[in-house]
């Protein structure tokens, strides 16, 4: 099916002549379609220079000849952005059917990819014109191509680790303790190996922020801010229990019992995973362990593991202090 059958009145969709060139040469992308990317430069603001042409024959071709001497239509340039929940409708004003204008776009204020597109329109009903004709104000004559600004750079999803995620919308779920929990964002299932970290799709924008692929912009932000509150919590609760029960085999069985080999196998991949960044001084994992084994035959080592050692390498594998300060950089600036 052709772009023209889907109009009922004579129309010319992909027939503007749109051209976006980034100004001062500081970002990727071609004038006259395609993409342009913004994430790459550091700059605050990007100021983009637009022309649009509207050949004559396009308004020969979709105007009845009675309106021509004085044509009832505008161009427009229509910017929208999904991710950054944001639509701007401009009237361009040009001469001798090319129109320019200069758009600048600060970075704080988008993100994702912005979808910019000329539309010839109707300004003026006439509901006389005979069949084959747009009568309608607003109704659309002709539109440009599409051309992308992108915002953030999209990179592949992270690979699977030591939990496994699933998507549920807890107040449907067939787990009574998942029901009570039907306002709350996550929650950890211990019972199975390996552990599974449930996330609740009932809650607003939690999915496609979780799931974006986005390293830069507004969304990438939120998101690794909600990562590393969830990561707190999750990898403070596995590796807590982890801790315990290895310390547990001392009580047991006397302090020299101590063998991780004995966990079950996702506390052992914990403790394994973790003993670099718990003990990030000792260069050997297995020295780490040999140390590891020491202060949980020690009396304070909740104190020494998870009050001081696990909050310091949380935060140091997660980067919090530097995501913190990007966040507020790009978002609350």
């Amino acid at each position: 099916m052709s772009k023209q059958q889907f109009y009922p009145y004579f129309a010319r969709p992909g027939k503007v002549q749109l051209q976006i060139e980034p100004r001062g040469g500081q970002l990727k992308g071609a004038a006259g379609g395609g993409r342009i990317t913004v994430y790459a430069t550091e700059a605050a603001e990007v100021v983009l220079d637009v022309t649009a042409t509207v050949p004559d024959e396009i308004l020969r071709g979709t105007l009845h000849p009675s309106e021509l001497s004085q044509p009832p239509a505008e161009l427009r340039l229509v910017l929208q952005a999904i991710e950054a929940r944001q639509r701007r409708s401009i009237r361009l004003t040009g001469t001798g059917g090319v129109y320019r204008t200069a758009q600048t776009l600060k970075k704080r204020d988008w993100c994702g990819t912005l979808h910019v597109q000329a539309f010839l329109v109707r300004n003026a009903a006439n509901p006389a014109l005979p069949p084959g004709y747009a009568r309608d104000h607003g109704a659309m004559l002709a539109s440009s191509d599409e051309i992308e600004i992108l915002f953030d750079e999209y990179a592949a999803p992270p690979t699977g680790g030591l939990l496994e995620n699933r998507w549920v919308n807890f107040a449907q779920a067939d787990q009574e303790w998942l029901r009570r929990q039907g306002d709350n964002l996550f929650a950890l299932d211990i019972t199975s190996d390996p552990p599974v970290l449930f996330l609740n799709s009932a809650v607003d924008g939690a999915q496609s922020t979780l799931n974006s692929d986005a390293p830069h912009g507004r969304r990438a932000r939120i998101r690794d801010l909600t990562f590393n509150l969830i990561a707190h919590q999750v990898w403070s609760s596995l590796l807590g229990m982890a801790l315990t029960e290895l310390a547990a085999q001392g009580l047991q069985s006397g302090p020299d019992a101590l063998d991780v080999r004995e966990l079950t196998r996702w506390q052992q991949a914990a403790i394994q995973e973790w003993l670099p960044h718990l003990y990030p001084e000792i260069d050997s994992r297995e020295d780490a362990l040999s140390h590891l084994y020491a202060d949980l035959r020690g009396h304070g080592w909740t104190r020494s593991l998870l009050v001081h050692r696990l909050p310091e390498a949380l935060q140091q594998r997660f980067k919090t202090g530097e995501r913190m300060a990007k966040a507020a950089t790009e978002v609350w600036e």
